[in-house]
């Protein structure tokens, strides 16, 4: 009798291969795609720099990056045939958020807008892009700066797999009148409030005037709790007027300085959110009354 090979085993070996996933690209790899132009030269090695040393090459803004999650930053220089500088960087942020964060802290709102990655613009020899876990920098000089940026950083872009796409948070914020683009992420310190755990912001065209919703997730509801009662006592030492919002969230106030400023703040479970430089109460409970209704 012919002997049977099982094929139990066989078939999860086979399964495990197709689902074995490829080793993910990190700093090195991306900032290897970037080549230059006849007559251009690396002048250096790439340069690497981790939470440890990154102060060394960007000084105090450091700190700025490594709020984020950011894992390593990967560094390179060349030079043209007429003394040119080209000066790239690509920076390993850990996560598709904190790429994003770090991007859109300092996003440029006068910078040319580029299709480059999930958002790119250029400014002044300043290419600025960021996909996946990645924030890319490409700064060049001389004529033909922006063809040079533009050309190294669709280089850098080739050489990152993934979906091209924003952070599913930013869906909860409220779309109508949104500003395009004006969507960002802080990692810690929200307004530069210690008890805010950093948070999501846009910002909106109501009435003429711009204005800036935003929302912070605690762990717990008492927590952020705590923390709605600490922005009405922040309101109060700051001399607005602190009026209770009824029928808005679990619990909502008010703060004014008549005549110059105003905003709507509101806690749902967890969840602390608001409505800051409001024109009117009516748009604020619009924005407000879009984000409460649209909670999972």
């Amino acid at each position: 009798m012919r002997r049977l090979v099982p094929l139990v085993p066989l078939v999860l070996v086979a399964l495990l291969a197709c689902s074995a996933p490829s080793s993910p690209v990190d700093a090195r790899g991306v900032l290897g795609a970037a080549e230059l132009p006849s007559g251009w030269r690396w002048t250096e090695t790439p340069v690497f720099y981790d939470e440890a040393t990154l102060y060394e090459y960007i000084n105090g803004a450091a700190r700025g990056v490594l709020v984020y999650d950011f894992a390593v930053l990967a560094h390179l220089e060349g030079e043209g045939p007429g003394g040119e500088r080209l000066s790239v960087d690509v920076y390993d942020m850990g996560t598709p958020l904190g790429a994003f964060g770090y991007y859109s802290v300092g996003r440029c709102r006068g910078c040319a807008v580029r299709d480059w990655g999930v958002e790119g613009s250029f400014e002044d020899g300043v290419s600025l892009a960021w996909a996946e876990r990645f924030y890319l920098r490409v700064e060049t000089e001389g004529e033909e700066a922006e063809e040079l940026g533009r050309d190294v950083m669709e280089q850098l872009l080739a050489a990152i797999p993934g979906e091209r796409s924003a952070p599913v948070e930013l869906d909860r914020l409220p779309r109508g009148q949104r500003v395009p683009r004006s969507e960002s992420y802080v990692a810690q310190d929200l307004f530069g409030y210690a008890f805010l755990p950093g948070g999501f912001l846009a910002r909106y065209e109501l009435e003429g005037e711009e204005c800036t919703f935003f929302f912070s997730e605690f762990e717990s509801a008492a927590d952020a709790e705590a923390a709605f009662a600490l922005l009405a006592a922040h309101a109060s030492e700051w001399g607005l007027a602190v009026e209770v919002a009824e029928g808005v969230g679990d619990e909502a106030h008010w703060a004014e300085d008549p005549g110059f400023d105003l905003a709507l703040h509101v806690r749902v479970g967890r969840t602390v959110a608001g409505v800051a430089h409001a024109p009117s109460r009516e748009g604020a409970l619009g924005l407000v009354g879009e984000f409460v209704g649209g909670r999972d």
